[in-house]
């Protein structure tokens, strides 16, 4: 969670997050040769506060949540990447700017392979 450090109580940006399994898709050459569901961290939840988007409060969040995957690889067990459900096509968008993948062709479905995750991370 991102705060305003003037004014504490003001919460700038948040997300959550929370395990999952996703199917591999038919087609999705990323998972072609392994047929169960694989172990994702999700991203439930992104927000920032209408009086500072497009300020990078969202960017900020997001690497936090891409962090946090890559921690939880390196420290706990292993998953395939972040998965985020975009709202709508423009927000899908935002997510390619950082190199996720759609699930399905025009899906709002996206993930983040956890290598990428992880060199993101410069880990």
């Amino acid at each position: 969670m991102l705060v305003d450090t003037d004014q504490p109580e003001r919460i700038l940006a948040f997300y959550s997050t929370a395990p999952c399994e996703i199917a591999p898709p038919p087609g999705v050459t990323a998972w072609k040769n392994y047929p169960h569901p694989v172990p994702f961290l999700r991203m439930a939840r992104l927000a920032t506060h209408r009086s500072v988007q497009g300020q990078g409060f969202g960017e900020v969040a997001l690497l936090s949540a891409i962090d946090d995957a890559a921690t939880i690889s390196r420290t706990f067990t292993a998953i395939g990447g972040l998965v985020v459900d975009a709202k709508d096509q423009q927000a899908a968008a935002f997510y390619e700017k950082y190199e996720f993948i759609r699930i399905e062709e025009n899906g709002l479905q996206l993930f983040l392979p956890i290598k990428d995750c992880i060199s993101l991370m410069g880990a």
